[in-house]
């Protein structure tokens, strides 16, 4: 099991380590110890939650000379994705980081298997978000356009951090009773879910 979170400062300013602490606070369970890698750069800092146990336990987030990627996902047939990306990382999430790679954000339905990632494309300055075909694995995110973008496996991750109020949204509660709920609500004021089979792209300048 796995948890993730992270934040982009829009406005250039460099990434808060205490802001991602707090966030990393809220999705603990009390008991257990998760191993918590962290990677931060500039206006960026991502962090995992890694409740498994073994060789597989993260240490340090994938990276490469392009990207890093902070990722929940257990893949399925994952040697002949390996076959296919002509790659041989040991852990899923560095896996996932290399078929990003290979076959871009628009070949995400290529893979097999339940996963929810942040990827921060270094050279591009965007951090790409994205969910497997059923939605098995949970993303929320908050956006503030020029000032900040954040975003957790858990939404009380955001509010319990300080990012944003825990508000109802009322119009998103209206939706649901009326069945007209939209495929992002997630019936807390300024909390967005990413809806399974999509991805999203984040800039200082949009997000898309």
């Amino acid at each position: 099991m796995r948890l993730i979170c992270g934040v982009f400062n829009l406005d250039g300013a460099d990434a808060s380590e205490r802001l991602l602490r707090a966030m990393v606070a809220q999705m603990e369970v009390p008991r257990l110890r998760p191993a918590t890698p962290v990677w931060r750069d500039g206006p960026v800092a991502l962090a995992v939650l890694d409740f498994s146990s073994g060789p597989g336990r993260s240490q340090s987030l994938p990276e490469t000379s392009a990207a890093v990627i902070a990722a929940d996902v257990p893949l399925d047939e994952p040697e002949a994705l390996r076959a296919v990306v002509r790659s041989t990382p040991l852990h899923d999430d560095a896996l996932l980081l290399a078929a990003l790679d290979h076959f871009g954000e628009p070949g995400l339905h290529r893979l097999l298997g339940d996963f929810a990632f942040a990827c921060w494309k270094k050279k591009e300055q965007r951090l790409v978000c994205g969910r497997d075909v059923f939605g098995v694995r949970p993303l929320s995110y908050v956006h503030r356009p020029g000032k900040l973008f954040a975003f957790a496996s858990l939404p009380h991750a955001l509010y319990g951090a300080g990012i944003i109020d825990k508000k109802i949204d009322e119009e998103a509660l209206a939706r649901w009773f009326a069945r007209g709920r939209q495929a992002d609500d997630s019936l807390l004021s300024g909390i967005r879910r990413l809806p399974p089979a999509h991805y999203l792209e984040v800039s200082r300048e949009r997000l898309s």
